[in-house]
């Protein structure tokens, strides 16, 4: 009885606030109220995001006549008045609802919407419309409305990036999609692999921090690689990321956690109490944040500010200001756009430590192996009839082909912090664990050996050294000699 009495209370709530916005949007007022028109508007599509990780509205929501149009609405009048924190809000909301989506056609609205969004400047919009994409896959009868897809040209080469999320998620749609059919596999396997698929095996290597795959749970049993997504399967991901955490994480590893964890646990750790005065602005330490994660989809102003209150607990607005503590010390507290009583901890110096390239006469330094040797691809190993290895101290160093190049030089990459010396027995996850299922998957494709062959060698190099991808890598082998 209960139950039901709150489900129809969300319903009547998700129906107002459908009917607030819609009624925003279809009147024309002056600019002044046009403004506070589109600040109620962001805020009821704000409340309308929260209420879409809420399991039990998913139905409420994807039952609800109004709400596509009006997430549609959102998309593309944030393209087209760059009003991007609209078109973020929506992004979510269909994210959220995407397993549950039934497409209509290749011209259904949302796909318009968020092929075009995939193209935008806004990287929080790109992730967020090709990993809504991706999701789509999930229900069977939506794959045939995917397959036409204009952006496949555009996320393949979104793997050339530095950004850990952006190759990420661009790999996960690569992957659904050659799973579409064995024709697109085919497809995809004849039109890029040349080119890029170095670039998976390199990536095999990559130890992912900041990037979880959505539709893909554990390495693949077999040869034949998983690549049905059942919409169960979808949903039930989902509804376990829906779940909420019972208790804080362990915030001394800050740096493998999502956010707000991660930006609690760097706060904790990068600054500590003084006395009063010790002053800094809100600003500076936002700046300092926004340097250490900018690419990896930092917290914007407003939710850092938020998570700052609860890695101080005592610290309050200006209106209750806390007493002092004893011995002239209190608690952190935020006047204005200053914290009062805090101070950076030297420790902040050894935030990320580089690696530095040490091919002959460069000395870049890179806060990771990953854009150490993304670096020495672009910048250092040219197309030739015969290639040299540069590296400090290395004595073999003339190689027949580019490819027998790259693999030597990923002795010297992964020896830099000693990886090489001890194998790494890490869980296999993040953009390795894609990379592995779409190796396998275009493995299986009668056309894939001579693709494949350059790179038989620095496969089982791999095995060596990520012992956990032995079986996996085994069967893109077998796969090879029985195409």
């Amino acid at each position: 009885m209960l139950q039901d009495e709150s489900k129809l209370k969300n319903s009547a709530t998700a129906n107002i606030l459908l009917e607030n916005i819609s009624a925003s949007s279809s009147t024309t007022l002056p600019l002044s109220s046009a403004l506070s028109t589109l600040d109620l508007v962001l805020k009821v599509f704000h409340i309308l995001r929260n209420f879409s990780f809420l399991p039990a509205s998913i139905p409420l929501l994807i039952s609800n006549k109004l709400l596509k149009d009006i997430l549609v609405q959102g998309l593309e009048t944030s393209m087209s008045t760059g009003h991007f924190e609209l078109g973020r809000h929506s992004i979510d909301v269909i994210e959220n609802l995407a397993s549950y989506t039934i497409l209509q056609s290749d011209q259904d609205a949302y796909l318009l919407s968020l092929y075009r969004l995939a193209l935008t400047q806004d990287r929080y919009l790109i992730i967020g419309s090709v990993r809504t994409l991706t999701l789509f896959f999930s229900i069977e009868s939506n794959r045939v409305h995917l397959r036409e897809s204009p952006i496949v040209d555009h996320v393949t080469q979104m793997l050339l990036s530095s950004d850990e999320e952006l190759v990420g998620t661009a790999l996960e749609y690569i992957y659904q999609y050659t799973c579409i059919s064995e024709e697109c596999r085919t497809q995809f396997l004849s039109r890029y692999a040349g080119s890029y698929l170095g670039l998976l095996v390199t990536l095999l290597m990559t130890k992912s921090k900041y990037f979880n795959a959505r539709t893909l749970h554990g390495l693949p049993s077999d040869t034949h690689s998983s690549c049905t997504l059942s919409r169960a399967e979808g949903i039930k991901g989902q509804d376990e990321e829906m779940k909420p955490i019972p208790t804080v994480p362990d915030l001394t590893v800050y740096h493998n956690l999502d956010e707000p964890f991660r930006c609690l646990g760097w706060l904790k750790d990068k600054f500590e109490v003084a006395d009063r005065s010790s002053v800094l602005s809100l600003d500076d330490i936002y700046l300092l944040y926004e340097a250490r994660f900018g690419l990896e989809k930092a917290l914007k102003m407003r939710d850092f500010y938020t998570v700052m209150k609860i890695a101080f607990p005592k610290a309050s607005t200006s209106e209750s200001k806390p007493l002092l503590g004893s011995h002239g010390k209190a608690a952190p507290v935020v006047e204005g756009l200053n914290i009062v009583g805090i101070q950076i901890k030297m420790s902040i110096l050894q935030d990320r430590p580089a690696v530095v390239c040490k091919w002959d006469q460069c000395s870049l330094s890179f806060d990771d192996t990953f854009l150490l040797q993304r670096h020495i691809l672009q910048s250092h190993i040219k197309e030739e009839d015969s290639h040299h290895c540069h590296w400090s101290n290395c004595f073999t160093n003339t190689f027949d082909t580019k490819d027998d190049c790259i693999a030597h030089l990923r002795t010297h990459i992964y020896n830099i912090n000693g990886e090489t010396t001890t194998p790494d027995v890490a869980e296999i996850q993040g953009i390795a664990l894609v990379a592995i299922h779409l190796l396998l998957w275009i493995s299986r494709d009668p056309v894939s050996p001579k693709y494949f062959i350059p790179f038989e060698k620095e496969l089982v190099l791999i095995t060596e050294q990520r012992p956990k991808l032995t079986s996996s890598i085994w069967s893109v082998l077998l796969n090879l000699k029985l195409s």
